[in-house]
């Protein structure tokens, strides 16, 4: 008979437990091994646990209960109102803001092309005196090596 009386004790707090556990965000597997682990002589204790975690369970439910109400609270129609009108000030700053990015892009591709040209200047020159170098260096070696006069 005891035994009879064991197992049902043991089985209402394997429920209740799991329930706190899903409450409280334990995993019911760790709750269930808990409570099936646990001698028949400790039902006593297991109850008394079993309560105590109920408790827990519910304060906790209570308190997201509150955080739940206050987030209700927040999110007013005045709140969210005002949260719309942020967002449409900001998206006016943006897009303000594109469009000035925009205008100051129009002018890249002329700017582009006129340091593109100036470029193409500079490695034409480039390669014209490299290449009056190399007639210089030339002559000089037809004179036998010997420095120009820089007299006149």
């Amino acid at each position: 008979m005891n035994d009879i009386l064991a197992r049902r004790a043991r089985r209402a707090t394997a429920g209740i437990a799991l329930s706190a556990a899903l409450v409280a965000g334990i995993a019911p597997v760790t709750a269930i091994a808990a409570e099936t682990s646990a001698p028949t002589g400790a039902v006593a204790l297991q109850t008394e646990d079993a309560a105590a975690a109920k408790e827990k369970a519910y304060a906790a439910m209570q308190e997201a209960l509150k955080t739940l109400e206050a987030a209700k609270d927040a999110a007013s129609p005045e709140k969210i109102a005002e949260i719309d009108d942020d967002i449409a000030a900001f998206q006016e700053i943006y897009d303000m803001v594109v469009a000035e990015a925009a205008k100051q892009r129009e002018p890249l591709p002329a700017m582009q092309a006129n340091v593109d040209a100036a470029q193409a200047k500079y490695d034409e020159a480039h390669n014209r005196t490299s290449g009056l170098q190399a007639e210089l260096d030339k002559a000089l070696e037809a004179l036998g090596g010997e420095e120009p006069s820089t007299a006149i």
